[in-house]
């Protein structure tokens, strides 16, 4: 992600971090640098970034990203949740979030 970043920033000028909220006005840009860190090739980084399917995710799949995150950190990582009303609705089945659910699952060790 790193060299990610390092690309968008030479190529377009700003931080990936300030402007990943509007990076649909810098579709060049970003299309560039996913194909200068190896990612995809220019074709595939293009259909990639005008794909509008839309994604599940699922609470397992949440897990396991989280799960892999804490564990690449060294022993005794804590790593703290701050929700909100609103941050229970991920996903576009219409289905809510349980976090309670959520805590269950990375206990267990969920694969998606």
């Amino acid at each position: 992600m790193e060299v990610f970043k390092e690309a968008f920033k030479r190529i377009r000028g700003k931080d990936w971090e300030k402007a990943r909220g509007t990076y649909q006005f810098f579709k060049k840009a970003v299309i560039q640098a996913v194909v200068e860190c190896g990612a995809m090739s220019e074709e595939d980084a293009a259909l990639w970034f005008n794909d509008k399917t839309p994604v599940d995710y699922s609470v397992g799949q949440l897990v396991d990203e989280i799960k892999a995150y804490v564990d690449s950190k060294p022993k005794g990582f804590r790593l703290p949740f701050m929700i909100d009303e609103a941050g229970q609705y991920i996903g576009t089945n219409g289905l809510c979030m349980s976090w309670t659910g959520m805590d269950r699952s990375y206990r267990s060790g969920s694969t998606g």
